[in-house]
């Protein structure tokens, strides 16, 4: 009956990755942007998710509560269902930091009999640039000696600072029962443009091939995925994704098409809206399918945060604007402080590298105006394309995009 279980379970696993394997499209971080524009510092964290389901109303379905700790584990994460108007434990996640805060213990539990049980455990190692290396599924895990057999294995391999081979085992009774490996092409500005995915299933001696193309617009925004499955050495298309932004360059709208018959003719099949808050953060996310030929509402997660600082930022934001945009190697930029404070300004690529830094210490309250050198003050000769201005004056951070172009 386990080995029944067990296939049933890798047949499920191996059919999702048919129809949409890992890792998926890009999703929209909590700023909005898709991978890999950076975000280098978080001042802000969720401390609830509520997820609405539709019923010719919005209805609440379930939630995702957060706590943080100053020791392990810092960050523990309950889920909840609506049942008869009464919120009811689900899961239960539990995440270890390391002094870099870093995740390197993950700990998943199940609510059973009024007790939480633990149902997997995920380990994961970095190297010294703070990149995952491997990650190591247990059913549970006390220690390094003391765990269960391992049920899945994955390494991470890098070239000059970049993904290029992931490689994933799943096991079953010790033994490799799937067998998946991902390689990936970057393009001229670093960014993903072909991820090649091979999956095999061992138990039913299967092996499903798949590509996936990213393509950028000109602002080197991701603009669309395209999957295909290799069937009969041919390349069908079986799902895209489009993304369209606000003027920040935030998601706006994420659109999902399949094709369901011949792997030619993508048709819709769900997307998604994004709304967000004053200080930039999403704070609603609205989930539509579409069936006979019209969209309909599915779901809609409303999402709250937290200041990391503890103090409120300031209530009168600063205001900051720049030109010329786009840019060549200079960028002037305007804004003015409420009060006297320290101020830093930082320019980060798209990859989220620090290309550019300036302590402009204590500066009196007021209008100011600073003009900014990339040709010389940059770290290196910067390539055509979006960069991420952050400005940072006490306990406000402000973020702008600005696009140069040689």
């Amino acid at each position: 009956m386990k080995r029944i279980v067990a296939i049933a379970t890798l047949l499920f696993l191996f059919l999702a990755l048919a129809a949409y394997p890992t890792p998926q499209p890009p999703m929209p971080d909590q700023y909005g942007f898709v991978n890999p524009l950076p975000h280098p510092e978080r001042d802000y964290r969720t401390s609830s998710i509520y997820r609405h389901s539709w019923q010719d109303n919005w209805v609440p379905a379930s939630r995702d509560l957060y706590t943080y700790h100053p020791t392990n584990p810092q960050i523990e994460v309950i889920s909840s269902s609506m049942y008869d108007e009464e919120w009811v434990y689900n899961t239960k996640s539990d995440s270890h930091l390391d002094a870099q805060g870093l995740n390197f213990l993950t700990r998943i539990f199940s609510w059973q009999d009024e007790a939480w049980l633990e149902h997997s455990c995920t380990v994961t190692e970095y190297n010294d640039a703070g990149q995952i290396t491997a990650s190591r599924v247990y059913d549970w895990w006390h220690s390094e000696t003391e765990h269960s057999e391992l049920t899945a294995y994955s390494v991470y391999t890098y070239q000059d600072g970049m993904l290029s081979n992931l490689s994933m085992e799943f096991y079953e009774d010790s033994e490799v029962s799937m067998y998946s490996t991902f390689n990936y092409t970057y393009n001229e500005q670093g960014l993903l443009c072909q991820e090649d995915v091979s999956s095999n299933l061992y138990l039913l001696d299967t092996t499903d091939i798949f590509r996936n193309l990213y393509y950028y617009n000109s602002q080197n925004l991701l603009q669309e995925t395209l999957g295909y499955k290799l069937v009969n050495n041919t390349w069908l298309a079986y799902h895209r994704t489009q993304y369209t932004y606000d003027e920040f360059g935030r998601v706006s709208v994420l659109l999902f098409q399949i094709s369901q018959y011949d792997g030619q003719n993508l048709e819709n099949y769900s997307r998604i809206y994004y709304s967000y808050n004053a200080q930039g953060l999403k704070s609603e996310e609205i989930f539509q399918a579409y069936r006979n030929s019209n969209w309909t509402n599915y779901y809609k997660d409303i999402f709250s945060y937290e200041y990391v600082a503890g103090d409120d930022p300031i209530q009168s934001p600063v205001q900051l604007s720049f030109g010329p945009n786009p840019f060549t190697d200079h960028i002037k930029l305007w804004f003015n402080l409420p009060k006297s404070q320290n101020t830093q300004l930082k320019i980060f690529d798209i990859r989220g590298r620090l290309m550019y830094s300036k302590d402009l210490g204590i500066l009196n309250a007021g209008n100011h105006e600073i003009l900014c050198d990339l040709k010389t003050g940059g770290r290196e000769k910067l390539p055509s394309g979006i960069y991420l201005i952050r400005l940072k004056t006490g306990n406000q951070l402000i973020h702008r995009k600005a696009l140069m172009i040689k």
